[in-house]
């Protein structure tokens, strides 16, 4: 008997390892080129886990919970906000294929939107002339007109990442954890000067743009336009791995860039990206366009989505116009509201689901750290806004 009910066992272990596996290989999107790092799936979430602890840990360490914050315990990224805006997005999707007329774009209409520019530091006071990673989060409120739905896209001031996998990515800041900054970052050039060099490109923008909405942004790494499986169960070959930019544009202008100005604009401030912004949204308003690029099928070799590194080629097509009002954002009360945000890219509609490991990694990441947040910040609720 006991004989009977070990290979009982046995075999329902078998055979929920057997499920688990199954579900976990169809999480990804192997048509569009997904892959596990190290083809496991359980060897990547190690490395999942093992990032998100680190996050979590950067931010006990700066602020122990032992002492009381005399401010919000910010983001573990992306902690300086440069201006918290509010908008509308109207989407425009002629230019798109009839098929890849799908969730946030499937029909043309106006959406109310929130945009957060910031700088890659986690401390919310790092003076702006030392130069950073500038981002942008942007949350499109009650998507497909679906009362608090939202959806997420989230930027880069730079069109690749430095980061080609997670097991890169905990070595990094394994290093920064226990050495100085000049040294991780000679062992950075020495060892990867490509990867390097683009995490520079991001660094000099301070020495270009001195106003947040002269930025071009890019999501940098690869995005889902279309749902895997059509209503009829069947799956969907006309789904394709996309990437999104914003761009600043001339207001009724027919989608023409704004050249980035020169002159007449404080750099002295150690805030300046936040006082020209202010300057600039309380005397005109600012229209962006909101851009996709398609990888061609027969390019997903050459363009892999699980390599943020490697730029794509194309050219992006204008599917939505975003178009910030005139206002003062720098308020107290604009502060806490968008303070207490989520960004991720993983609020989001099927249709345009993330690619990639590095996005796989920012799903537990970010909820890891959102959850510390709020514990820390006394936020026992969580809902996304419906209205501004």
């Amino acid at each position: 008997m006991r004989k009977l009910c070990w290979v009982l066992g046995l075999l329902n272990l078998t055979f929920t390892l057997m499920i688990s596996s199954k579900t976990a290989a169809e999480e990804l999107d192997t048509y569009l080129g997904e892959s596990y790092e190290g083809q496991s799936a359980q060897a990547e979430k190690f490395l999942i886990q093992k990032l998100a602890k680190i996050s979590v840990d950067s931010l006990k360490k700066k602020y122990p919970e032992h002492l009381a914050a005399a401010e919000p315990v910010p983001r573990d990224v992306h902690g300086k906000s440069h201006g918290c805006v509010f908008g509308s997005f109207m989407v425009r999707n002629e230019s798109l294929p009839s098929y890849l007329r799908v969730g946030l774009f499937e029909e043309n209409r106006e959406y109310k939107t929130i945009l957060r520019y910031s700088s890659n530091n986690q401390d919310p006071h790092y003076e702006d002339a030392r130069g950073d990673i500038r981002g942008l989060g942007i949350k499109v409120l009650n998507a497909k007109g679906l009362t608090g739905v939202s959806q997420d896209f989230l930027f880069l001031g730079i069109d690749t990442v430095f980061l080609p996998n997670n097991t890169f990515y905990v070595e990094f800041l394994e290093r920064l954890l226990r050495e100085n900054q000049l040294k991780v970052g000679l062992w950075f050039a020495a060892n990867h000067p490509r990867l390097a060099y683009t995490m520079l490109k991001g660094f000099m923008d301070v020495g270009r743009y001195f106003n947040p909405k002269d930025i071009p942004f890019f999501s940098a790494v690869a995005f889902r336009l279309g749902e895997r499986t059509l209503k009829n169960g069947t799956e969907n070959f006309n789904r394709r791995a996309v990437k999104y930019k914003l761009q600043e544009v001339a207001c009724n202008s027919g989608a023409r860039p704004v050249r980035t100005p020169k002159k007449d604009t404080n750099v002295r401030d150690p805030d300046y990206l936040k006082e020209n912004f202010t300057k600039s949204l309380a005397e005109s308003e600012i229209c962006l366009s909101f851009s996709i690029l398609i990888r061609d099928p027969k390019d997903k070799e050459l363009y892999p989505v699980e390599d943020g590194t490697i730029p794509w080629g194309g050219e992006y097509r204008p599917v939505a116009d975003i178009r910030l009002h005139q206002q003062r954002f720098d308020t107290q009360e604009r502060r806490a509201f968008c303070e207490n945000l989520r960004f991720t890219p993983w609020n989001t509609l099927p249709e345009h689901r993330p690619l990639g490991r590095i996005n796989r990694a920012r799903k537990e990441i970010y909820e890891a750290v959102s959850t510390y947040r709020n514990q820390r910040n006394g936020i026992t609720e969580y809902r996304e806004p419906v209205d501004f």
